[in-house]
């Protein structure tokens, strides 16, 4: 048993649902919504996003449990630590917003625009976050079913990101944020 509680991959799997709860708690924090738009793409996003976490957070059967790299002692714990800094992002940038952070797109009550902290680097630091955590988990599974999982977690993102900022524009004007847009990166800092 002692053996087990000290695996890379066991840690993995404790610090995913660590945060999934504190996650899940602290949707309480939240401001009321006053708009949301309902979109097919949102849903998409939505979708896209579920599937994705089932493909990357899934022990895959049989066949496809074969790894595409191997995998040392050493690069599994790193996996765990760069995890753990992912997951840091996600809640820097999910302090920063307070009562404004939403889990779906919304406007809400005294929206503004939040272009300091994480978002001074980029404009949706919890997806980077959170493509850190799951790039941290595919390479520590090392499976196509984990790869997959990042693919579509990726593109559910992406695709989220476009509705967020249709929104955004729309409620806070054009000019002001697509002047922020211009400044900031989408994902990765003076990347994408």
């Amino acid at each position: 048993m002692q053996a087990l509680l000290l695996h890379p991959r066991f840690a993995l799997y404790v610090i995913w649902a660590l945060w999934v709860v504190s996650w899940l708690a602290a949707a309480r924090w939240s401001s009321p919504v006053l708009r949301r738009p309902e979109s097919l793409a949102e849903r998409t996003a939505l979708l896209m996003t579920a599937v994705g976490f089932l493909a990357l957070l899934a022990e895959p059967p049989g066949l496809l449990r074969f790894h595409l790299w191997p995998m040392t002692l050493g690069l599994a714990w790193a996996m765990v630590g760069l995890t753990l800094v992912g997951f840091a992002i996600c809640w820097w940038a999910r302090l920063h917003l307070g009562r404004l952070w939403s889990i779906s797109t919304t406007a809400k009550d005294h929206q503004k625009l939040i272009d300091t902290g994480p978002y001074g680097l980029v404009r949706h630091p919890i997806y980077s976050g959170l493509l850190v955590a799951a790039l941290a988990r595919t390479v520590q599974q090392g499976t196509p079913m984990a790869l997959a999982g990042l693919v579509v977690l990726a593109g559910g993102f992406w695709v989220k990101t476009q509705v967020e900022e249709g929104f955004l524009s729309q409620e806070l004007g054009a000019e002001t944020y697509d002047a922020y847009a211009a400044k900031v990166r989408r994902l990765i800092p003076f990347v994408l």
